[in-house]
């Protein structure tokens, strides 16, 4: 039999390839069938239904559709709900989906996202969330972060920075060199305060520089910097 991937002296079935002819062994009549979706062409490999069909006689012929799908005048099946809803099956209205999603499932999980929305999809939590740079501040668009952030809860407030960036710790922004009073930390990419008498230091807390016009302090042998004459 064409349809049998292995069959009997009797050419009777006795198994089938899915993967390969999309049929399906049925036991009793010892055949093998076009699975789920696929129609049965004659040959040995069945013919994909058309798009959204669970069942079909053709290519042109649905007999029942997959889910979120309906069956037309012209018998194919239609997804009668645009982007960002989803079909109840009950009401056979069209459900707004979570502002997130750009499709989503009857349990409002979203299947996927757009890239004009600045979103993209994580599997573990089917959820639309900001691509770097933006961050979710409730609405379908996300919000782009401050430059070189890579994370934010606003437009004034990085909680991580790109590659190559440091962290102004206390100041949450990002940026690409530590400012006066503060000094670099290799380790995690942040820029910590100096102790109160340096105007730029080490990570060991000793200073390099001192600022005598506004400070009026000058870097002394044991690397401080100390009041100039006449201040204290």
């Amino acid at each position: 039999m064409y349809s049998c991937y292995t069959c009997s002296q009797r050419s009777l079935c006795t198994s089938c390839s899915d993967t390969l002819n999309f049929r399906t062994f049925d036991p009793i009549a010892s055949s093998c069938n076009c699975s789920v979706g696929f129609y049965e062409s004659f040959g040995q490999t069945c013919s994909k239904c058309p798009s959204g069909c669970s069942d079909c006689k053709s290519s042109m012929y649905c007999l029942s559709c997959l889910s979120g799908y309906s069956l037309n005048k012209s018998t194919l099946c239609q997804n009668l709900c645009s982007e960002r809803f989803i079909k109840n099956i009950t009401t056979n209205n069209c459900d707004p989906c979570p502002y997130d999603c750009l499709f989503c499932d009857s349990s409002k999980n979203c299947l996927g996202c757009s890239a004009s929305d600045f979103r993209r999809l994580n599997v573990y939590t089917q959820r639309c969330v900001p691509v770097l740079g933006y961050y979710d501040n409730g609405s379908q668009i996300c919000i782009k972060c401050l430059t070189y952030c890579a994370t934010c809860q606003s437009t004034i407030n990085c909680t991580s920075c790109l590659t190559g960036y440091y962290f102004l710790v206390g100041q949450n922004i990002c940026t690409d060199a530590c400012p006066a009073r503060m000094y670099a930390y290799s380790s995690n990419m942040s820029c910590l305060v100096c102790t109160y008498d340096c105007y730029t230091c080490k990570s060991d807390g000793t200073c390099i520089s001192c600022n005598s016009s506004s400070d009026f302090r000058t870097l002394s042998s044991s690397s401080r910097c100390v009041p100039i004459q006449g201040y204290f």
